[in-house]
């Protein structure tokens, strides 16, 4: 293996980026099992919140709101708050979204459907996730036929006996995640723009590569070594520009989000956004990819 030594302060640096990288895989996957049945997104939040308002406000069949309601017309002017379009039947939702059929993987501002009155396997009834608990149990804030806009548990024997599963619109769960893979490819990034402070060299055990090739020679050699597998461990650092920069998380903007929403979210300002996004349009919309200098507070 082909290794310059380099100053202490570089070497913290590098040392630093990876130790970072280590720790985000490593907690966000411990996290995700532990912490997602109270963890609640921005999203989440705003759409829960806003259906809150609502309690209270009586039940009227095929009423669409903001005054009055039946189940599937709640939850479609609630979710039209976010940019939303659900279908105006509870039927119709549950075909429209991915179907969560195991209740611990529920989550908030999901959908649950409920059999009717009949209980013949059909949907007739629809909710919003409040809250989750670790059992698989779950509270959810709907229009009921005889107390209008309420706050429900799924241990209550008119709903346990009629539960059939879960639909997901929200697709903020998998955040964690997405962030986690973000920060990986950032710093894959980040030392590839360190070229040519960084140069990736074969490795020269005999056991792994048969010949080192050099940066310079034959263009057959060349060809060769582009065939090599590349150890990326294997790295030269030439000190006089080897400054690691931070790397940064890409956000993907979801329906109903605005720069406040996501500033507040990474803890940074709307203004800061901008400046790492010169080239953002004006009106944000939904799947705009967003830089996210993290840690910067």
């Amino acid at each position: 293996m082909i290794l310059k030594l380099f100053s202490g302060n570089y070497l913290f640096k590098l040392v630093s980026l990876f130790t970072l990288i280590i720790l985000l895989a490593s907690c966000g996957a411990g996290r995700t099992g532990l912490s997602r049945k109270s963890s609640t997104t921005a999203l989440q939040k705003d759409v829960l919140d806003f259906s809150k308002k609502h309690l209270g406000k009586p039940y009227r069949y095929s009423g669409k709101g903001p005054n009055s309601f039946d189940c599937s017309g709640f939850t479609s002017y609630v979710f039209r708050e976010f940019g939303f379009r659900l279908n105006s039947s509870s039927a119709g939702q549950d075909k429209q979204f991915p179907s969560i059929t195991s209740k611990d993987k529920l989550r908030k501002g999901d959908l649950v459907f409920f059999e009717g009155n009949r209980k013949n396997g059909s949907v007739g009834h629809v909710g919003i996730v409040t809250e989750t608990y670790p059992n698989g149990e779950f509270r959810f804030i709907h229009a009921s036929t005889t107390s209008g806009v309420i706050i429900s548990s799924s241990t209550e024997p008119y709903y346990a006996s009629r539960y059939l599963r879960g639909g997901r619109v929200l697709k903020e769960n998998s955040y964690q995640e997405d962030v986690k893979r973000n920060v990986v490819e950032s710093a894959e990034l980040v030392l590839k723009q360190l070229n040519p402070a960084i140069i990736t060299v074969a490795q020269t055990d005999p056991s792994k590569n048969p010949e080192l090739l050099t940066q310079q020679g034959h263009s057959k050699k060349r060809e060769q070594k582009d065939k090599l597998p590349i150890v990326k461990s294997d790295v030269i650092l030439r000190e006089e520009n080897a400054l690691v920069p931070t790397p940064f998380e890409t956000h993907i903007v979801q329906p109903g989000e605005t720069l406040y929403s996501i500033s507040k979210r990474y803890g940074c300002s709307v203004e800061e956004i901008k400046k790492w996004n010169p080239y953002l349009d004006s009106i944000l919309k939904a799947g705009d990819k967003l830089n996210i200098l993290p840690g910067i507070n």
